[in-house]
């Protein structure tokens, strides 16, 4: 995909840029609404109709025999997609300046797979997890909510799957992919990137 000077993270006059913040178990979880355009989000979305996917990935060692459709980047690939952005973000909002990413993948979700509550990281040795929701559509009754949890694993926050949403959270908070609906015949996918500071 190549995307150089395309995925620059302004939006679009009909993506204005809106950020909400959210506290949740001494971690941070961030929403950047507009962060690409409605026409680099179809761009992304195409690049991924293409793409390889495996079952290669368990959300943790407890559901291992649970394999996810994963795709998983190379650092060359990641230069296309302004990967730099979203560093720039996470220094704006998280205070981290030097990093070093952990996992580059695009994770595909369809009716009927399982997810399971996980968490990214440790308090100990917090990682920040940057989700960029990567359907050129996505209609509101087709669910895939990625869904957080408080430390007594109750559902506090959802956030729906918006193309040009950029989510970063500590990798920290419990929480959990969301599958689509019985009403949506596509793939939930998700760009994912887990960052060390």
């Amino acid at each position: 995909m190549k995307t150089s000077g395309k995925l620059k993270g302004a939006g679009s006059a009909k993506n204005r840029r809106q950020v909400t913040e959210y506290q949740l178990g001494g971690g941070k979880i961030v929403v950047i609404d507009g962060f690409m355009s409605n026409a680099e989000a179809v761009t992304m979305s195409n690049y991924f109709d293409h793409k390889d996917f495996s079952r290669s990935m368990a959300d943790g060692p407890k559901t291992e025999t649970v394999k996810q459709w994963v795709f998983n980047f190379s650092k060359k690939e990641l230069k296309g997609f302004e990967e730099k952005m979203i560093r720039d973000e996470i220094t704006t909002y998280f205070g981290y300046k030097k990093f070093k990413i952990q996992t580059a993948i695009c994770n595909s979700f369809a009716y009927g797979d399982a997810s399971f509550i996980h968490v990214d990281s440790y308090k100990s040795k917090p990682c920040v997890t940057a989700l960029m929701f990567a359907n050129a559509e996505w209609k509101k009754d087709w669910g895939g909510e990625i869904m957080f949890f408080n430390d007594d694993d109750d559902a506090v926050y959802a956030v729906t799957p918006k193309p040009g949403r950029l989510l970063l959270f500590h990798g920290f908070i419990k929480h959990r992919a969301g599958v689509p609906s019985r009403h949506c015949y596509e793939s939930r996918r998700t760009f994912v990137i887990k960052y060390l500071p």
